[in-house]
């Protein structure tokens, strides 16, 4: 397991973190998972490793605390 629902943005409605694509670029390697609830409070995150040799390893993987694409409390 490389990550778990933890932080608020991704336990809203459902404690979801799945569907990841693992693209990678100049020897990292990005996944990108869905989280939290599938209305309002969907939201997108992003786990990156540094090297690309040892993505199996869960400890090499960190992940940002905001999500990549999520709800904005901006109204136009």
């Amino acid at each position: 397991m490389l990550s778990r629902p933890e932080f608020d943005w991704e336990c809203r409605g459902f404690l979801v973190n799945e569907g990841p694509s693992m693209p990678q670029r100049h020897g990292r390697v990005f996944s990108s998972y869905s989280v939290s609830a599938t209305d309002e409070n969907y939201a997108m995150g992003l786990l990156w490793n540094p090297d690309r040799h040892t993505f199996v390893k869960p400890l090499r993987w960190n992940a940002d605390g905001l999500p990549l694409f999520g709800q904005s409390s901006r109204r136009d």
